[in-house]
């Protein structure tokens, strides 16, 4: 009787060290990310944004569900000219929960609107040559992104998938990436097969188009229908539907 009551003090001391360790180590996260925050926010006031987003990204490795730092990383890049870098990571940043302005988003749309034209023409190109690689046409990217939900063929869209992923001009048009990406995550979001496939195409991509794949993991992981009234709300909420049939 009493080594059973000696084995259960120790089993309590054990289980509150381990607490404390597991809080000392968040306390330090949080510290550290706060000190990195400090000296990101003193180099954005002495316009030295490629120093602040340096830090910005080491802050997001150690915490990367945080909307607050996007959303600096993306005037970081605004004020770079780096308009299409900033309209990513301002969609980050919504993801997570950030509440931006308006007029903000809208002038980044503009701002990208010009470059997003010159792009159009040879944008449409690269993506039928990545589709034929796989056997597909804008065709079958456009019925099967439109009619999933009526007749769903998860072996065509995650080779759909692969093929806009590995097209750099879809990647960086965020106005139908943003869509196609919240599409494909209802999906994954409805089909754990589906999301276990998108899982394993990580292993064929690296850099920009794994940081895709694993946008789109992530959404599907955490999924949350979109606000009709955020900004492209409704074409994230058309996304669904032809996802799901389902009408929120």
């Amino acid at each position: 009787m009493l080594a059973k009551k000696k084995l259960l003090i120790l089993l309590l001391v054990l289980s509150f060290q381990i607490s404390l360790f597991a809080e000392t180590a968040l306390f330090e996260t949080e510290k550290t990310i706060e000190e990195m925050l400090n000296n990101a926010a003193e180099y954005h006031s002495q316009n030295k944004f490629v120093e602040e987003i340096e830090i910005l990204n080491k802050t997001i490795q150690l915490k990367p569900q945080s909307a607050e730092t996007y959303y600096k990383r993306c005037l970081a890049y605004y004020n770079l000219g780096r308009y299409d870098k900033a309209r990513d990571d301002a969609y980050r940043a919504e993801l997570e929960g950030k509440v931006i302005n308006l007029g903000f988003i809208d002038k980044l749309r503009k701002l990208n609107e010009k470059v997003d034209r010159r792009k159009d023409f040879a944008g449409v190109k690269s993506l039928q040559i990545v589709l034929a690689k796989e056997g597909l046409s804008i065709e079958d990217l456009s019925y099967v992104s439109r009619h999933y939900y009526e007749n769903p063929r998860p072996d065509k869209l995650i080779l759909l998938v692969r093929a806009i992923v590995s097209d750099g001009w879809s990647i960086h048009d965020i106005a139908s990436f943003g869509p196609f990406t919240h599409f494909v995550a209802t999906v994954a979001h409805n089909n754990q097969s589906f999301l276990n496939d998108l899982k394993n195409q990580n292993n064929n991509f690296t850099g920009m188009q794994k940081d895709a794949i694993d946008e789109i993991i992530y959404e599907a992981d955490n999924f949350r229908s979109r606000d009709k009234n955020s900004p492209q709300g409704l074409d994230y909420l058309w996304s669904e539907f032809f996802a799901s049939g389902s009408e929120q």
